[in-house]
């Protein structure tokens, strides 16, 4: 099976990839064109190549009982993975037990497979004779790749994409892929900025649960017993911007998604504005239609949204 998920806004994304993932999508900076991606299954595994149109913060994990490897652009530098760059000789990996911190830039190309789990195990397990959870360690993120291992997964899956695929070959590909193209768990190093990675996420949950909504990021840091300048660090390396940035594009998101989901006469923008923490309705309303490419009173406007185009449910 193939088809296409078009990525129009952030609700588009999350809704789309919730078949497979279950993630968090915070909108950093305006669409630049459009996005989406093409996607092709055998009913058990996922290859799909994206496209993001405005700059990303990605919060959560892969779907239950599934593991994920990516391939990103520009010779896997794209974006910032928990808090560090994508080593360019390096292929990216999660299953549902890690979760991710991921902050994509506008434009940013990838290139994604999603098994099942135990499926993967069992033809890691036959084909390496090795153990899938000693060599692919949840507490690491990326596996090194062999000199032109990079081509040879990548002509892999864009394959198993342009083909026709028979129902439950996908995954055994991958894995000679894989196998073929990368290293695993030999020189692996662990990451060093856990302590960024967890202040972040700390920080993302309270942004998250406040109510009324968090506006400055003394708030943060207080609540945190931190200072200031470790939660600008952790911020900088995770997201790529400033926790007083992300404050407020957390909450232009949070009133984007409010709007979506409303009527005229139900509420307006000046109440979702004021409920949201924006006391200058006119500086909402530019940073809004700068973010989202529209004033937030059009998005009010919009009819009851219908999501056209998502992943296939998995089994």
């Amino acid at each position: 099976m193939k088809g296409k998920v078009p990525f129009r806004d952030v609700d588009h994304y999350s809704e789309s990839l919730a078949p497979v993932w279950d993630l968090e999508f915070r909108q950093l900076t305006a669409s630049q064109g459009p996005g989406g991606c093409s996607f092709v299954t055998d009913g058990r595994a996922l290859i799909y190549q994206e496209r993001y149109p405005a700059a990303v913060s990605i919060n959560g994990a892969v779907g239950s009982e599934r593991i994920a490897f990516a391939l990103t652009d520009t010779q896997g530098q794209s974006g910032r993975w928990e808090g560090r760059g994508h080593p360019p000789d390096s292929i990216a990996y999660a299953d549902y037990r890690k979760s991710l911190d991921v902050m994509m830039p506008a434009g940013t190309n990838n290139l994604v497979a999603v098994l099942p789990v135990r499926e993967f195990a069992d033809k890691f397990a036959r084909l390496s004779g090795r153990d899938y959870d000693s060599a692919l360690s949840p507490d690491r993120l990326f596996a090194r790749m062999k000199d032109g291992g990079r081509e040879r997964i990548a002509t892999c899956l864009q394959r198993l994409m342009s083909e026709p695929v028979d129902a439950g070959t996908v995954t055994t590909s991958i894995v000679a892929s894989l196998l073929d193209g990368c290293f695993f768990g030999t020189d692996e190093q662990m990451d060093d900025r856990r302590q960024s990675r967890q202040l972040f996420r700390r920080a993302v949950e309270i942004c998250m649960e406040a109510s009324p909504p968090l506006t400055s990021p003394g708030e943060i840091a207080l609540r945190l017993d931190v200072s200031l300048r470790s939660l600008q660090l952790a911020f900088r390396a995770c997201a790529g911007v400033s926790p007083g940035t992300y404050l407020r594009r957390l909450r232009l998101n949070r009133a984007h998604a409010m709007l979506l989901r409303s009527r005229i006469g139900e509420t307006t923008v000046g109440a979702v504005g004021l409920d949201l923490g924006f006391t200058e309705l006119g500086r909402f309303a530019g940073e809004y239609r700068e973010l989202f490419a529209e004033l937030p009173s059009e998005t009010l406007a919009k009819p009851p949204r219908v999501v056209r185009g998502r992943f296939p449910d998995f089994p």
